[in-house]
């Protein structure tokens, strides 16, 4: 592995992020337009899934759907440190945004100073409010505090959310490290 692949996977999310940043905005500028083709012979359209559907169906139809399942249930990345659990999070957390309607509530992240440019930064073009730099347990203890809170009161009916929680306990005994997307 080379130095260079940390930044090669930080460019490509910045890439996806934008690009979706962008379908999204043309999307909702355009949200009575229907992806249709048009049948030569007749008149009659015939309606296609957008981008969006079809990947949601692929990765739905993917693997006995594993992967649709980590875009709805609360989850725990758990690896060697510099395994990219953060981007991995923060790719999930993007995914959960723009395919499944999830609003991304906060990073907290005692380490948030040092990984901003990097694995966040995807999510903080977004706006994705964040806590915990600089080693501020305090913030972090908020967050997870209000996630206690929101779990007391939402319902199925209410729109999906996801909070991250990055490296939470890096004194387990074997040395490993997790992020946490949940809710």
């Amino acid at each position: 592995m080379t130095d260079k692949h940390p930044e090669y996977v930080r460019q490509q999310l910045a890439a996806g992020a934008q690009e979706a940043e962008e379908e999204a905005a043309s999307a909702t500028a355009n949200e009575d337009e229907v992806f249709a083709v048009k049948d030569s012979n007749s008149e009659t359209q015939i309606k296609l899934p957008s981008p969006s559907e079809q990947l949601l169906k692929l990765i739905e139809e993917h693997e006995g759907t594993w992967i649709g399942q980590l875009m709805q249930e609360p989850l725990l990345i758990y690896g060697d440190m510099g395994s990219y659990k953060s981007y991995f999070a923060a790719f999930l957390a993007l995914c959960r945004h723009y395919l499944r309607g999830h609003q991304i509530i906060s990073i907290a992240d005692r380490h948030f100073h040092q990984n901003r440019d990097e694995c966040w930064e995807c999510l903080l073009k977004l706006g994705v409010p964040r806590y915990g730099a600089h080693h501020d347990y305090f913030a972090v203890g908020e967050q997870l505090n209000a996630m206690y809170s929101r779990f007391a009161v939402r319902t199925l009916k209410d729109n999906p959310l996801t909070s991250i929680f990055d490296e939470m306990d890096d004194k387990i005994r074997t040395g490993r490290r997790y992020s946490r997307t949940c809710q």
